[in-house]
């Protein structure tokens, strides 16, 4: 049998008492960044555990989603494209991905 759960942390991290990163006004990122004001939208956790005969897998991802003040440019996507995702001060590429059915 295969389980998956997905969480969004945001209201729990509230109810402890964390709120400051979740609001704009209020959110201090200066040590990520210096060229966006930043805060914190969402914070998701997703676990996935495979039990069979060969034995058991599990595995867990936690992530932060952060949005700008600003709005991000909006893009409309008609086609297939390729996509990267680009440390700049190194220029390594982190992910990268294709979309063939947007």
């Amino acid at each position: 049998f295969t389980a998956v759960a997905q969480t969004d942390l945001k209201e729990p991290l509230k109810v402890l008492g964390i709120t400051e990163m979740f609001e704009p006004s209020k959110a201090n990122f200066a040590k990520i960044t210096r060229s966006e004001n930043l805060h914190v939208s969402h914070i998701l956790q997703k676990a996935k555990i495979e039990v069979s005969e060969d034995g058991t897998k599990a595995s867990a991802a936690t992530t932060a989603i952060l949005i700008a003040r600003s709005s991000p440019p909006w893009f409309i996507v008609d086609r297939p494209f390729l996509f990267f995702i680009r440390h700049n001060p190194t220029g390594a590429v982190l992910f990268m991905g294709q979309i063939n059915k947007p």
